[in-house]
């Protein structure tokens, strides 16, 4: 089996078996509906779909900042960035140690 990430698959096992990988509207409510227990202010927020549906947020509080990206309920992984201003908006990276050297880009507009 594929370890790669991939938005739908089809197998004939032996007939023709077609899964498209996503939440149902259902499912996507409920997502939007998980408090984050964020406490500080709210900066921005987005619906994330890189192998995984999310709802990500990036949020200050005391001073610093954090990206929090809700999987459901129970499900928040909460992480501490940076925010630098570049050319095109604001450049959103991991504070810890990011070995392939990925970040976020928030443009003027709020869009991620």
């Amino acid at each position: 089996m594929s370890t790669s990430v991939y938005w739908a698959r089809t197998d004939y096992a032996p007939i023709l078996n077609v899964n498209i990988m996503g939440k149902t509207t259902a499912e996507k409510d409920a997502l939007e509906s998980v408090d984050p227990g964020i406490v500080g202010e709210i900066i921005g927020k987005w619906d994330a779909k890189n192998g995984l549906e999310t709802t990500m947020y990036l949020y200050s509080e005391n001073g610093k900042h954090y990206i929090a990206q809700v999987f459901g309920p129970g499900e928040i992984s909460k992480h501490e960035v940076t925010l630098s201003d570049i050319k095109h908006g604001t450049k959103i990276e991991n504070v810890e140690e990011n070995t392939f050297g990925e970040y976020f880009v928030m443009n003027d507009s709020g869009w991620l």
